[in-house]
């Protein structure tokens, strides 16, 4: 909307007041037994318990808990807020999910780790030499298996400043259909509990998975943009 130049209700005290004390931000906007010293968090939060039977059963017969802290969701925040002291703690804890080889236990919503790779990238790959390094490593030995995964492979390697090569995008565009777009690949799923150390449990066999030929076909025109204007630089 910014981009666009559309006016829209500044948010930014709002999300930075739905942190935990460790400075990362919490997945829901929800009300909890914590003081939230933000008056306008306090009053979107609590108006919530309008519709109490609601609340209760999203947080209890989902995977979905009011405390919960997602990697992915952190990193959308520091994209969407910048890289700098307000989301330093942010940037740490993305870099210790790379560091750790957690990528696929560090947020309930998404299990793909070229998804993981794609927004953590996109947050902090410009700005933190060694996420960058490590995504780089991790994208060389792995193997996309669909246009989806080759596309956020493409992008997280150009967000971190590297280039996917000529064949990466080659091998992107023969996997397009004849009607313009690419195949649908799920981007993320239903969440997983997590269990008292920690990791998560097993997905349900049944948990439901989303994407959408034209979700794919936004990430593989995104690499294909990313690219030209990589080229020409």
């Amino acid at each position: 909307l910014r981009a666009a130049g559309i006016a829209f209700p500044d948010n930014r005290r709002l999300i930075l007041a739905n942190r935990a004390r460790d400075g990362l931000f919490y997945t829901w906007f929800a009300p909890r037994l914590e003081w939230n010293a933000d008056r306008s968090h306090r009053r979107m939060a609590w108006s919530q318990l309008r519709h109490p039977l609601v609340l209760y059963g999203f947080f209890t017969r989902t995977s979905a808990r009011p405390e919960d802290v997602d990697a992915v969701v952190n990193a959308n925040t520091a994209h969407y807020l910048g890289v700098g002291p307000e989301t330093a703690p942010v940037v740490e804890r993305l870099l210790d999910v790379l560091r750790r080889g957690e990528e696929t236990e560090s947020d309930k919503w998404y299990e793909n780790p070229f998804a993981v790779w794609y927004f953590i990238a996109r947050a902090i790959g410009g700005e933190a030499p060694e996420a960058a390094d490590i995504i780089g490593r991790r994208l060389a030995a792995a193997r996309p298996d669909n246009a989806l995964d080759a596309a956020l492979a493409a992008c997280a390697l150009m967000y971190c400043r590297q280039s996917p090569g000529e064949p990466a995008i080659e091998a992107l565009i023969a996997l397009q259909e004849p009607g313009g777009g690419w195949r649908r690949g799920a981007v993320y799923f239903g969440g997983r509990l997590r269990r008292p150390d920690g990791r998560f449990s097993p997905a349900h066999p049944d948990t439901p998975r989303w994407g959408s030929e034209e979700l794919t076909t936004s990430y593989c025109v995104e690499a294909l943009a990313r690219w030209r204007d990589f080229e020409v630089r």
